[in-house]
């Protein structure tokens, strides 16, 4: 498959989400919106799908019990929005993928990595400098090292898949709740927060 580049124009468009986006007079007049329509009716688990050219929605399917108004979760979808802010904060010079844990969070006497020696994690030195040294690469590509804890014997836990408040009440328990595996082999961290962490320390 050959990738085209963007036209200038398109590759500098800047989408301010914080704001309502703009429909275009054309929505979903197109053949391009007849096919997203006719995914849309045809998956049963989408619930919406936007196509936006320009800053402005040209396409888009609601499916019909769905209030695009409400909250809805998304779960790991999470994951690519954080990917690019990371990514934009690489670009502008405040990161690199070699930054490590211990860059971020240099070691004093008060800091994230005295605390995890302490009660209720009691890690030992040598699990801290593992942690020290992970780095935004390994978090981004889940090959840290940092492993979910998960108990088969009871599923019904939501902190089982890394959930809930496990792995992201706070910053010492993001870092200290995933035991030690091995680093260089993925390993799916539901959701860990370390990343929102390091976006909120060097942002």
């Amino acid at each position: 498959m050959t990738l085209l580049p963007l036209p200038a124009a398109a590759a500098a468009t800047i989408v301010d989400l914080s704001t309502s986006l703009v429909r275009s007079g054309a929505a979903n007049s197109s053949q391009g919106a007849d096919v997203i329509q006719g995914v849309g009716a045809w998956d049963p688990f989408l619930r919406i799908a936007m196509v936006l050219e320009h800053g402005q929605i040209v396409a888009e399917y609601v499916r019909e019990d769905v209030d695009p108004t409400e909250p809805f979760p998304v779960w790991s979808t999470t994951k690519s929005w954080m990917s690019l802010f990371v990514g934009r904060v690489i670009e502008s010079g405040g990161l690199s993928l070699e930054t490590t844990l211990l860059d971020v969070w240099p070691n004093h006497e008060d800091t994230v990595w005295s605390h995890l020696l302490q009660a209720p994690h009691n890690l030992t030195e040598e699990d801290v400098d593992f942690r020290k040294n992970v780095t935004i690469y390994d978090l981004l590509t889940m090959s840290s090292g940092l492993v979910a804890v998960f108990d088969p014997n009871n599923a019904d836990n939501d902190s089982n898949l890394d959930g809930g408040s496990v792995g992201g009440a706070n910053l010492v328990d993001s870092i200290g709740d995933p035991v030690l595996g091995e680093k260089g082999v993925f390993s799916y961290l539901g959701t860990n927060n370390i990343l929102s962490y390091v976006l909120l320390e060097v942002a």
